[in-house]
Formats: structure tokens, C-alpha cells, sequence
């Protein structure tokens, strides 16, 4: 089997088996692919106008104002939110696999810091005082890995449906219309915590046999774990 060095993208010489993909997830020098980050920052004032956002509302229970909007970036877009309350923050959504590959492959962290200099140079017309990388925080993490040549995908999710990834939370599990092979199969924690398993190449209508395997971490998860920084 070859495995692609340095790269989050795995390919093999012969259609990888179950037993094949168990053992690249298991390998120490796997490294996987980001697929989207939400960064959270404080700000000191925002600015323009109300025509700057393409949505924003006060909520009249608690006074708090809230809004998002869009910027194209690459391939693809990002998407700058911000809340006022007793304290003000900004974030920042985007996918650098989309914005840099037009989704075609997985972008590496290294690409995404890249990419998040551009990101937040897009900010700046939007908020003032968002520019000190300490205050930076990183509140979602999609990591993924894509096994390009899948003998069995359907075979593979029916398996992943049967596993318990997250304790006591049950798979949702999207079936082809057409054919009834299994196409996603989604866990959720309460916490936020998500593990999926799809067949990518239905999503991308290439008539491939992608198998992705992605595992989405909120704010709490990656603050018990020490991630939430831009330098960890």
C-alpha cells in the first residue's frame, strides 16, 4: 500500500480494504486534512453600517445585536459574524479545503494558517481592534481524511453504522433514494461533538468510491484538549 507523505489525501496501489483504512487511521504519522474552522476574537468597535451585513437583528429579550455577512475568498467564501453584548466578539467561518482546492482534495493546517492571513485581512474593513493572535481563538475544527479508492464504500458504512464512535448516541443515516446504499452516517454529542463517515464522491458527482472520515470539534472539545489556539 502507498500512502501519500505528507498529505491528508490517502491513495493506495489496490482499492483500500476495511482492515486497510482501520490501520492508515491508526497510524501515528497520518496526517489528516482541515476541512472548516470557525477563529472567535474580541473587538474594540465594529464598523459601517447596517448595509455592510447581510443579516443583522437585536434580540429585544436581552438587548444583544448580532449579525453576519460574506466575503469571497478563493474558491470559496467566509463568513464574518459578530455579537455585541456586554462584550463584543467577531468570528470568522471558513473552509480551506474549498477555498484553496475548490474541494477537489483536503487543505493541511499548514495551508490553513496561509490562507487564515488572507482570511483575516478580510475582516478588517468590519471591525476595529481584532489584530492581537493572542486574543485569537479557535471555537471548530473539522478534521478529515479521504480514502480515494474504497473497494466496498457502502460495505464500510454499514459497518461505521454499527460502531459507537460517541457512547450512547445513536448513528442518522442517509440512504440513497434510488439504489438504498448508505451514503452518510452521522453521530452527535450533546456537547457538539460530531464523527461522520460519507461517501464523498456522491457529493461530488465524480463516480468515485471517496470514502471521508470527519470528525467536527466545538469549542469545549478543543479547549479540554489544549487546541483552541492558533499556536497549539
Amino acid at each position: 500500500m502507498i500512502i501519500l507523505n505528507n498529505s491528508p489525501t490517502c491513495s493506495a496501489d489496490a482499492p483500500f480494504t476495511e482492515g486497510e483504512m482501520a490501520s492508515v487511521l491508526m497510524d501515528a504519522s497520518l496526517r489528516v486534512g482541515i476541512d472548516k474552522v470557525r477563529v472567535k476574537f474580541p473587538f474594540g468597535r465594529r464598523m459601517g453600517g447596517p448595509d455592510m451585513w447581510s443579516y443583522a437583528r437585536q434580540d429585544q429579550s436581552n438587548g444583544e445585536t448580532y449579525g453576519r455577512s460574506h466575503e469571497p475568498l478563493g474558491f470559496g467564501e467566509v463568513t464574518i459574524f459578530f455579537k455585541e453584548a456586554y462584550t463584543c466578539f467577531g468570528s470568522v467561518e471558513f473552509n480551506p479545503s474549498k477555498i484553496i482546492y475548490d474541494g477537489k482534495r483536503l487543505a493541511t493546517w499548514e495551508e490553513t494558517q496561509t490562507s487564515f492571513v488572507d482570511v483575516l485581512r478580510l475582516t478588517f474593513p468590519y471591525f476595529e481592534g481584532n489584530d492581537d493572535p493572542n486574543e485569537f481563538k479557535i471555537t471548530r475544527l473539522d478534521l478529515a481524511v479521504d480514502f480515494e479508492d474504497v473497494l466496498d464504500p457502502d460495505r464500510v458504512l454499514q459497518d461505521f453504522a454499527r460502531f459507537e464512535p460517541i457512547r450512547g448516541r445513536k448513528p442518522v443515516v442517509f440512504q440513497s433514494p434510488f439504489t438504498g446504499t448508505h451514503e452518510t452516517v452521522h453521530y452527535k454529542a450533546k456537547s457538539g461533538l460530531e464523527v461522520m463517515a460519507y461517501n464523498k464522491s456522491v457529493e461530488r458527482k465524480d463516480g468515485g468510491r471517496t470514502i471521508r472520515i470527519e470528525v467536527s470539534l466545538p469549542g469545549k472539545e478543543l479547549t479540554a484538549f489544549g487546541l483552541d489556539s492558533l499556536a497549539a
